[in-house]
C-alpha cells in the first residue's frame, strides 16, 4: 500500500475508513495529525537537519520545526567539541559561577543555554525537526510515500475519535504502534545505509 501524494492518502483513509461523509478538510486535518506523531515518536535519518547558529550572551535560538537534538558542537582552538546536555539549574550556575570553555548545555523555553560562561559566537546543531503539514492534494515527503500505512492507522484513529468511536480508535491505534515498530525493525536494512531508527516510547 503506497501514496504519492495528500490526495492519494486521503483517498486510501476514505476506502479503509469507509467513509463517504467526512469533508476533505477534515479527513486533512487527521493525517497532518498522524503525520506529527509519527515525527515526532520515530527518530529516522530523514528527519534529521542541521544548521549552524549565533550564539549570544551563552544563548541561542532553536529553529522552528526543532523537536529534539541529536547534537550540539562548538569549535575551539580548530577542534569540534560537544557539548553536554545537563538540567538547567546546572548550566544556570556553571555560567554564573565559572568561565571558560563552554562543556553544557540545557533547554530554556524556545533556546539554549551554553556554559561555562565564554565568548563562543556559534554553535552546530544536529537535530531531528517536525515535518511540514500537508496542505495541497500535491504535496508529499518520505511519511506518505514510505510510511503510507502507518499515516493511515494514525489517521484512522482520529477519525473513530471523531465519529465518537472508542474501540475502533484502539483498534487503529494498536495498528498504528505496530507499524512504528516495524519501521524500527528496518534500522537493519541495508535501505537504511547503515543509519539507525529509533522510536521515543508512546504513552
Amino acid at each position: 500500500m503506497a501514496a504519492n501524494n495528500l490526495g492519494e492518502l486521503r483517498a486510501l483513509v476514505k476506502d479503509w475508513g469507509n467513509r463517504t461523509d467526512i469533508s476533505d478538510p477534515t479527513l486533512n486535518s487527521f493525517i497532518n495529525i498522524a503525520q506529527d506523531r509519527a515525527t515526532r515518536v520515530l527518530r529516522l535519518p530523514v528527519s534529521e537537519a542541521f544548521s549552524t547558529i549565533t550564539v549570544s550572551n551563552n544563548t541561542l535560538l532553536l529553529p522552528t520545526d526543532y523537536i529534539e537534538a541529536k547534537s550540539l558542537t562548538i569549535q575551539i582552538n580548530g577542534r569540534t567539541v560537544e557539548l553536554q546536555r545537563k538540567d538547567l539549574a546546572f548550566v544556570s550556575k556553571q555560567i554564573a559561577n565559572a568561565s571558560g570553555q563552554p562543556k553544557y548545555f540545557a533547554r530554556k523555553q524556545n533556546k539554549f543555554i551554553i556554559g561555562p560562561s565564554s565568548t563562543t559566537t556559534a554553535a552546530d546543531l544536529y537535530y531531528y525537526y517536525a515535518t511540514a503539514n500537508l496542505v495541497n492534494d500535491t504535496d508529499t515527503n518520505w511519511f506518505v510515500e514510505q510510511a503510507t500505512s502507518m499515516l493511515i492507522y494514525g489517521s484512522l484513529v482520529e477519525l473513530s475519535l471523531y465519529t465518537k468511536n472508542p474501540e475502533e480508535a484502539a483498534q487503529w491505534e494498536t495498528k498504528f504502534r505496530a507499524e512504528a515498530a516495524e519501521l524500527v525493525q528496518m534500522a537493519d536494512n541495508a535501505d537504511w545505509s547503515g543509519s539507525s531508527i529509533s522510536i521515543i516510547p508512546m504513552r
